[in-house]
């Protein structure tokens, strides 16, 4: 490659001189459009504060709220063909809701045998409570579930455990990382553990918490058949898995009416009937949950269409309040735009004006929903870190902004233009007037 010429350069040496001066002019008029901006909003400053404080309050409620129902539509989220899992409720005008929450303990069972379309089923009771292993061990508010052999046939069916013919005694399923604070490892499976007191029949990955059935350890009670089989007692929730392209809706009409009949020591016989609702896994959570909720989900939704219209009123008392501002200076438009100011100059200022109020406003709803943060963890009962919180907030606050410049773009540049127009162009009489694109000539008669 050749040596470039003097005159080329030269013509190099002033394009970058150019492009520097262009740059440092961009940055001033950016510094300055920053600086017209804060003084508006000084001088207009019960207005600002109001459009801030109203954008603010909506933006810290919004995003609360719809972090909240984030998180109560994203139970089970994680469990492989959660769309093919239903809780089994038996229907009791009797309670809230209009379904009981515990079902018989031979509901399970007897859909497996009875209903072809189920592929598993399984009785479960999820509690928490403080575990203590005769004073060797200690384990804080450790998920437990009361269940059978089929829960992870239902919900986990990857995980394989080998289960003895009948559970004649009491086992222990225990999670990976239970399992780790215990000091137990694949080494312990399948043996009593004395020091603990516990069968440890297998140890298991661990699972999200963020579930309907979360758990640390699986509880595997000795089987009973006169209380585990036993229609009369109801003290489990039955979850059901069924087989792929199953019609639900033929499947739930079925189980709308189940007669079962069952002798009476042994001379007469009656008939039980159970009417059957079936409630996706998916839904559980917002329909029927089963866990204390400071708030229904409905509520939640009404809250967050409530915070939508908060922001909506704000922002559009302030997009009205600046097209007023915007008329009120017409003439200082119109003189930037004789005074060789383009267009698209005075809209990149009125728009950095526009902006800085929204930036200021999302930035006090920041530190809001900063300061409320653990009051809302404690009231929501939310166990998530909280980058699942502030993920959300920013971006609800990014599409505030982009929304907000979206919409403000048509009117704010309209009312621009027409402003400058009725001060360059006044009123003229169009009885007789010749008009070329540099002047406007009025001839009267």
């Amino acid at each position: 490659m050749g040596k470039l010429g003097r005159e080329e350069v030269k013509e190099l040496r002033n394009g970058s001189i150019n492009y520097i001066l262009n740059d440092l002019k961009s940055k001033k008029m950016f510094l300055h459009y920053l600086k017209i901006a804060w003084r508006n909003l000084l001088k207009y400053k019960t207005q600002s504060i109001i459009s801030i404080l109203g954008l603010a309050i909506g933006f810290t409620a919004f995003a609360f709220t719809m972090s909240w129902i984030r998180y109560e539509r994203g139970y089970d989220k994680h469990i492989p063909d959660a769309d093919r899992i239903y809780r089994v409720f038996v229907k009791d005008s009797t309670q809230i809701g209009g379904v009981s929450q515990y079902s018989p303990n031979a509901l399970a069972s007897y859909l497996k045998d009875n209903y072809p379309e189920i592929e598993a089923a399984t009785g479960v009771y999820p509690y928490k409570t403080d575990w203590n292993l005769k004073n060797k061990a200690f384990l804080s508010q450790c998920r437990f579930v009361k269940t059978d052999t089929s829960f992870f046939h239902v919900f986990y069916p990857e995980i394989k455990i080998l289960y003895p013919g009948i559970i004649e005694k009491e086992y222990n399923i225990l999670s990976l990382n239970t399992a780790n604070k215990l000091g137990l490892g694949p080494q312990h499976t399948g043996q009593r553990i004395d020091s603990l007191n516990i069968h440890l029949l297998d140890i298991v990955p661990d699972k999200p918490t963020h579930s309907n059935v979360p758990f640390d350890v699986i509880y595997l009670q000795k089987f009973n058949p006169e209380y585990d089989m036993a229609w009369g007692y109801s003290s489990s929730y039955t979850y059901i898995r069924i087989k792929e392209g199953v019609n639900v809706t033929s499947l739930e009409n079925k189980l709308a009416d189940i007669s079962v009949s069952r002798d009476y020591t042994g001379e007469k016989m009656y008939t039980l009937k159970y009417q059957c609702k079936l409630v996706p896994l998916e839904k559980l959570r917002t329909i029927h949950p089963d866990t204390e909720v400071s708030i229904q989900y409905h509520h939640l939704r009404l809250f967050a269409i409530v915070a939508l219209l908060v922001i909506f009123c704000a922002f559009f008392n302030y997009l009205m309040l600046f097209i007023n501002k915007i008329k009120i200076r017409n003439r200082g438009l119109a003189l930037q735009k004789v005074n060789g100011a383009s267009n698209f100059q005075l809209l990149a200022m009125l728009f950095c004006e526009f902006i800085s109020l929204l930036v200021v406003a999302l930035i006090v709803g920041l530190v809001l929903s900063e300061l409320l943060y653990p009051s809302f963890v404690k009231f929501s009962m939310i166990e998530v870190p909280k980058s699942f919180f502030l993920r959300d907030v920013l971006l609800f606050g990014l599409s505030i902004l982009l929304l907000s410049l979206f919409f403000a773009f048509v009117p704010i540049s309209y009312f621009m233009k027409r402003s400058i127009q009725e001060n360059l162009l006044p009123e003229i009489q169009r009885s007789g007037g010749v008009k070329d694109r540099f002047t406007l000539i009025t001839i009267s008669y």
